[in-house]
């Protein structure tokens, strides 16, 4: 057995942060989830700065932020030439091997892992991929969940026509089982991709009627604000890959949604805890570390909203938790963190570099954090617009013209908008700096191998002097952080 420490890092599809046992929600049963949370770092204040599935994601295999790694939609992937997390792990001697949903682009590519096995998103019906031929052996294919009972009139919260048995996240559960039974020799870094609680919202038959729709939280009131941004989503949602109208949500069907949603999340729990116990089983779980996030949330109609994209806090604010090797006890850690910190955070345990360019960061109160004091404040963008949030503060920007700035100690359900009162333009003025600042400098990292470089002062300037391409230097920033 090798003396490296293992990585086994499990993410959920669109799951909120107040859907977890551990961070207080009392109407949901996440034994596992909760058990490991009590003997690990749980992190009460992590984020995604981009809440979109395929701009999270390449934010975790590159290190750099949806600006600086191109990527601010769902139809886009990182550039050729960026060497991949996976990859550096790969070099450094790890089997790399991804399985369930990672929600790259073309399905199946390695991107630097050794192993794939593709269950991607449950809504592309069509896909070719390991969960599809798994279902064909078993005499069923995939269907567009329009075609379920009940999918229009309760907003996709419908019942799986699968028996649980070959569920898209018992699959994965199965694949990731069987894989760490098969990989006690080589030191692994394991990606497992749940594809759940992302909607349709479908549990099987022995948890559909787990969770009734009266005892779920109600959703957070509309505020009526940033509505062409909303609507930019509720077109989005009327499309084929949808064809759902949430202008018609009521309360009633919210309450139903979150109910097979919280079904879901059970699920997700239940293979998580398989994961650990068989780790526990092979004598790996005191050499892994252990991460569990999300790649955004889901507003499950907050504000009358399906889904994620805008940046209010159920769909920006995501569970995250850490069991390090070693760890006799669990903490909570509340400063502000990305869920994707969790990135260089393994590499740091495995003893691989991480780059300068890195826009993402150790996670602190890990005993390799050393002095690491956590965020100021977190950034991110999309292709709707850029978010800045402080401990206190959060503005969003929108790409409509139309802007967001609460106090969120005063206004936790972000009812209001403060951005044009006389008060707060102080903060407003240096939030709007914050956020010029750093998209000038993530503009620049991204720009920085297509351009020539002026500082080379050795060959620059000189007859017959041709720029290395791509550039040979590595980025450097140098800026003040806001």
């Amino acid at each position: 057995m090798s003396n490296k420490l293992n990585i086994v890092f499990i993410h959920a599809d669109q799951l909120r942060y107040d859907f977890i046992g551990a961070n207080g929600a009392d109407f949901i049963a996440t034994p596992h989830i909760d058990e490991l949370a009590k003997m690990s770092v749980r992190y009460t204040k992590a984020y995604c700065a981009s809440p979109l599935c395929v701009p999270t994601r390449n934010e975790w295999l590159t290190g750099m932020s949806s600006i600086a790694n191109g990527v601010l939609d769902n139809k886009h992937f990182h550039r050729p030439g960026i060497k991949t997390v996976p990859q550096k792990f790969y070099e450094s001697g790890y089997f790399t091997a991804a399985i369930g949903k990672m929600h790259n682009y073309p399905w199946d590519m390695s991107d630097g892992f050794r192993l794939r096995i593709v269950a991607d998103d449950k809504r592309h019906f069509y896909l070719q991929d390991d969960y599809q031929d798994f279902l064909t052996k078993q005499g069923y294919t995939r269907k567009h969940a329009g075609y379920a009972e009940g999918y229009f009139a309760n907003f996709g919260a419908i019942q799986s026509e699968l028996p649980p048995e070959l569920q898209i996240d018992v699959f994965i559960g199965n694949e990731a089982v069987d894989f760490i039974n098969s990989n006690k020799k080589e030191p692994f870094n394991l990606s497992v991709g749940f594809s759940g609680p992302h909607c349709p919202y479908d549990p099987s038959s022995d948890l559909i009627d787990t969770y009734k729709p009266e005892n779920m939280p109600d959703p957070i009131p509309d505020n009526h604000l940033v509505s062409q941004a909303k609507e930019i989503i509720l077109q989005s949602c009327r499309a084929d890959w949808c064809k759902l109208d949430f202008l018609k949500l009521t309360k009633e069907k919210a309450h139903k949604m979150r109910a097979h949603y919280a079904a879901l999340v059970d699920q997700i729990d239940a293979q998580a805890g398989r994961i650990i116990r068989t780790l526990k089983e092979n004598g790996l779980f005191e050499n892994t570390l252990i991460i569990f996030t999300s790649d955004h949330g889901d507003m499950l109609g907050d504000y009358g909203m399906p889904y994620k994209h805008l940046f209010f806090e159920t769909s920006i604010h995501v569970p995250l938790i850490v069991h390090y090797p070693g760890q006799k006890q669990g903490a909570v850690c509340e400063k502000p963190v990305q869920n994707g910190d969790a990135i260089p955070t393994t590499m740091a345990y495995a003893g691989i570099p991480i780059p300068n360019y890195f826009d993402l960061r150790i996670l602190p109160g890990l005993p390799i954090s050393k002095k690491n004091s956590g965020r100021e404040y977190i950034w991110g963008a999309t292709d709707l617009g850029m978010m800045i949030r402080t401990k206190e503060w959060k503005l969003s920007v929108y790409k409509t013209g139309e802007m967001q700035l609460v106090n969120l100690q005063e206004d936790p359900l972000e009812q209001q908008d403060l951005s044009e009162k006389p008060e707060c333009q102080s903060i407003l003025k240096k939030l709007y700096l914050g956020l010029i600042k750093n998209t000038i400098h993530a503009v620049q990292k991204r720009n920085h191998e297509l351009l020539i470089l002026s500082s080379d002062k050795k060959l620059f300037g000189k007859k017959g002097w041709q720029r290395p391409y791509p550039c040979a230097e590595e980025y450097n920033p140098d800026y003040d952080e806001y």
